[in-house]
């Protein structure tokens, strides 16, 4: 893997600064309607599987990890041991794999049960696009395939996971030093000359054809062509593109911009997370409600705390509770379950995780549709 050191050696980072300053000029211009209908909440939901467990994570493919007496192991959907538990630790499922932690070391066992490969490694991230990045010892990551193959000798300083065929990866290469680049599953690498190479701190995986890239100035994201948006300087604080927007802050207030920089909400919300299901949670005034992508209000700040949409619910928190609000087809929004739970993930394969009196059991959802894909921040246990 070999690089020619372009002959043109400045740096162009800091020329798409105009691209937030309108963003950034942008005053406080959403606001949340006080008169709003709100409709009355549904009884709490009946358990799907019994509280009774110290920890559990998400269902991936009808298994789930769940601990007992400090050890995990995997139940079914009816809360039923699939393997009892005796490993260390667990790690998100993914591509029909979840990790799994054995006398120190890391290996993955199929959603049907199955050691599919052995414990070896020091530290794993879960499959996506069919592969899981590894590491063996301080050396660096390498990708392998669902049984476990390496895909290449290549080994990376850092590495983000895969998604639609691409990766972030940091080489060390002789020609170019010490870089972030593009990796395509072929092993074919593609240089971004604009990034600001020694600045960056870490980078997440693409999201909707933008990686996001964290700064000791900011947040800067990258297009699968290596285009680059914002120096790094403008937005202190940014969030992946979901539904075709970001949410960003100035360190102050928080707005959304699309995927040519263009302010689409400007900058009057005390907090802001991801678009899904045509909504996203906004803060106003130390209370957390719903915007739509015109910054109009769709549920009025009321919640201590609240979370994006997965599978027509969203989590939210209220006086040291948690409960789910549901969506509809037509964007209306409703309290599922009122907050009343000590601790909860949200609805994965139409089943959620909550806590009640210490102990983890599982509710499940109306008519969800489990077609949709869930964000890449979920709460669950590694």
């Amino acid at each position: 893997m070999t690089l020619a050191k372009p002959g043109c050696a400045h740096s162009r980072w800091g020329i798409r600064k105009s691209m937030w300053q309108a963003f950034a000029k942008l005053t406080a211009c959403v606001t949340f309607l006080a008169s709003f209908v709100i409709v009355s909440p549904l009884m709490a939901q009946n358990f799907a599987i019994s509280p009774q467990y110290d920890s559990v994570g998400h269902f991936h493919e009808g298994l789930a990890p769940a601990m007992q007496e400090g050890s995990w192991g995997f139940i079914d959907t009816s809360g039923n041991w699939v393997l009892k538990p005796q490993y260390e630790s667990v790690y998100r499922g993914g591509d029909g794999r979840f990790g799994i932690k054995r006398n120190g070391l890391w290996g993955f066992i199929s959603t049907g049960g199955e050691l599919v490969i052995e414990p070896q490694f020091a530290e794993i991230r879960g499959f996506s696009d069919g592969v899981a990045r590894v590491r063996k010892n301080d050396d660096g990551w390498f990708y392998i395939n669902r049984n476990g193959d390496r895909e290449s000798d290549e080994i990376y300083i850092e590495a983000t996971d895969r998604v639609d065929g691409l990766a972030m990866v940091k080489i060390d290469n002789e020609n170019i030093g010490k870089r972030w680049v593009i990796l395509d599953p072929r092993g074919a690498i593609q240089e971004s000359w604009d990034l600001p190479q020694d600045a960056i701190e870490s980078f997440s995986a693409f999201s909707e054809g933008f990686a996001t890239a964290k700064t000791e100035r900011g947040t800067i994201y990258m297009s699968t062509e290596g285009r680059v948006l914002f120096d790094g300087g403008a937005i202190t604080g940014g969030r992946p593109f979901s539904e075709g927007l970001a949410a960003g802050s100035n360190g102050q207030k928080w707005g959304f911009f699309d995927k040519d920089a263009k302010t689409v909400i400007g900058l009057g919300l005390d907090g802001a997370r991801d678009f899904s299901q045509g909504v996203a949670p906004a803060a106003a005034g130390g209370k957390w409600g719903y915007i739509d992508k015109k910054g109009g209000t769709v549920y009025p700040p009321t919640f201590d705390a609240a979370y994006s949409f997965r599978e027509g619910y969203a989590t939210i928190k209220q006086n040291g509770k948690f409960g789910f609000l549901q969506i509809d087809g037509n964007g209306k929004i409703s309290i599922f379950v009122e907050p009343q739970y000590e601790d909860v993930y949200g609805f994965h394969e139409g089943l959620a995780p909550v806590m009640q009196n210490g102990k983890w059991g599982f509710i499940s959802a109306a008519g969800a549709d489990y077609s949709l894909v869930r964000g890449v921040g979920e709460l669950t246990p590694n």
